[in-house]
């Protein structure tokens, strides 16, 4: 990272410490070939001499971004408490080059970290970074992934990461599903879910005001001869420990989800929930285009090309009957990605982008733009 890069980052970094409230503690790290702990674990406001240490950031050769987020870490374990807010922000603009590099060796931190509540957010500065492991650390530990094309974004970037920790009203959220012995538990899609026979368990670190919580599961039903009838399905639990008070009480509330099977298509259609719909057809959109990615990979986009042509012809299917405006505007979104592939190939910036867009279940019509010392940063609430 150098020239205008390096000092967008010192602007961005700048600015997104002013967003943070006086009692929030705050921890920079910066890495290269070596890491340096640039600023400690500390309150905002017992910051000293800021702006110097933000400014002697240079850049140097190398990334040491193994090591760079295990000390991370440890300045975010310092300060942590039942109550607070622990979110990693990771800038890189380049590969892993020094230490472990694989993503298996990112996947165990990232799951590492999600079981002591702490979240990362990563940020993909320019071209040369590698997408696929920041993804996973952001998907893996409840954070959110960033493709900045430009350093003049890195500044809203950050702020529009850090806004949200002061709305956070849940923390440490479990939701338990045990399924009736004629249910069969086939795959978790797009969350993670921890599954043994016929329970699912779903896992978040926060849920900020405003937002959803959405898991989405898969498992057959095989029908008896009393299935006619209305009877369970599921019990669904959901807990959290609110956020307002760190030494609040579990919050326990469990729900009985029946079903009755019909030969009626109209009933059939009239009993669809939407919202499960459109997340599952977002889920089937991500899936395509992750498989397009990978045959791009490999040289094959002709057959990447035709797993999303797929994915169009069973969508435009399905909604033939369902009529969904939302399901039609995803479909048109998807169209609209197969012809520009298709007329002019998939380059790293489309593929950083449709990784962006599909990790954060945000697929867009959004078009993708010609495009460069990272940072690891912690903090506290």
């Amino acid at each position: 990272m150098a020239g205008s890069s390096i000092e967008q980052t010192k602007i961005a970094i700048t600015q997104a410490i002013e967003t943070l409230n006086q009692n929030d503690v705050i921890s920079l790290v910066t890495y290269g070939s070596d890491v340096e702990t640039l600023i400690s674990a500390q309150p905002v406001k017992a910051l000293n001499n800021l702006a110097p240490r933000i400014q002697s950031i240079e850049a140097i050769g190398g990334s040491a971004l193994y090591d760079a987020i295990n000390q991370a870490a440890a300045q975010l374990r310092r300060h942590r408490t039942p109550n607070s807010v622990n979110r990693m922000i990771i800038l890189s603009d380049g590969e892993p080059t020094k230490g472990p590099r694989e993503i298996e060796d990112f996947e165990s931190l990232a799951k590492l970290f999600a079981s002591e509540n702490i979240s990362i957010s990563t940020i993909g500065l320019g071209n040369s970074f590698k997408e696929d492991l920041l993804s996973t650390l952001s998907t893996l530990s409840s954070g959110t992934f960033y493709y900045v094309k430009n350093p003049e974004e890195l500044t809203d970037t950050l702020i529009a990461d850090i806004t949200p920790l002061n709305t956070i009203v849940a923390r440490d959220i479990v939701l338990t599903l045990d399924f009736d012995r004629n249910v069969e538990i086939e795959e978790a899609l797009g969350k993670q879910a921890d599954i043994e026979q016929r329970t699912a368990i779903f896992k978040w670190n926060q849920l900020y005001s405003g937002t959803e919580l959405k898991a989405l599961l898969s498992a057959t039903f095989f029908p008896t001869v009393h299935s006619h009838l209305t009877s369970k399905i599921v019990t669904a639990t959901l807990s959290y420990l609110p956020a307002s008070n760190a030494f609040s009480e579990r919050v326990s509330e469990t729900i009985l989800i029946k079903t009755k099977l019909t030969s009626s298509k109209n009933h059939s259609l009239k009993t669809r929930i939407p919202d499960t719909l459109q997340v599952a057809y977002s889920l089937e959109i991500a899936d395509s285009i992750r498989e397009a990615i990978q045959f791009a990979d490999e040289g094959k986009l002709d057959k990447g090309l035709k797993e999303i042509r797929t994915t169009l012809s069973e969508l435009k299917w399905i909604n033939y009957s369902l009529e969904d405006d939302t399901v039609a505007a995803q479909i048109e979104t998807l169209q609209k990605t197969y012809d520009r592939i298709k007329a002019e190939g998939m380059n790293q910036i489309d593929r950083k982008t449709l990784t962006e867009q599909i990790t954060n279940q945000n697929f867009t019509s959004q078009q993708v733009e010609s495009p460069t010392e990272d940072s690891a940063g912690s903090n506290n609430r």
